[in-house]
């Protein structure tokens, strides 16, 4: 018998739609929805390394460090609507801002980190951006 969790058939759907993003220090006076897009996010995962290149050798030796690394990559959607200028207002502020921000996304992810650029598209129903968010080192208090 195939689990819950695991069988996209039998999953239980994300109570989450979109991308809600905020900053913890302060969630209730910065929740935001972004409603379309969000669901064809990336996420990578790696190890930090350093590659030695030593005489006589083809290819490198990698060193390793106890240091993770993790990247979020996202693209909403942001439609013409009587806030459109005021979301597209905010995401410009995110790399500026130098703030860490809590992401949640419909498949349950929550990641903590900081926008370093937004790039935006011009699209026939309003504004696609898109931006990593680099994860750091942060523990979210309750």
């Amino acid at each position: 018998m195939a689990s819950t969790t695991s069988d996209p058939q039998t999953a239980v759907a994300p109570e989450l739609q979109g991308l809600w993003m905020h900053d913890p220090l302060s969630p209730e006076d910065t929740i935001t929805q972004f409603l379309y897009g969000g669901a064809a996010n990336t996420e990578a995962v790696g190890v930090t390394s350093t590659a030695l290149q030593f005489a006589g050798r083809k290819y490198p030796v990698y060193d390793f460090g106890d240091p993770e690394a993790a990247s979020f990559d996202i693209s909403i959607q942001v439609p013409f609507s009587d806030t459109w200028y005021d979301e597209i207002a905010l995401l410009k502020t995110l790399p500026s801002s130098r703030t860490t921000m809590c992401f949640r996304d419909s498949r349950r992810r929550v990641f903590f980190g900081v926008v370093l650029d937004v790039k935006f598209s011009d699209e026939k129903f309003g504004t696609t951006a898109s931006f990593t968010v680099l994860q750091n080192d942060y523990t979210e208090e309750v």
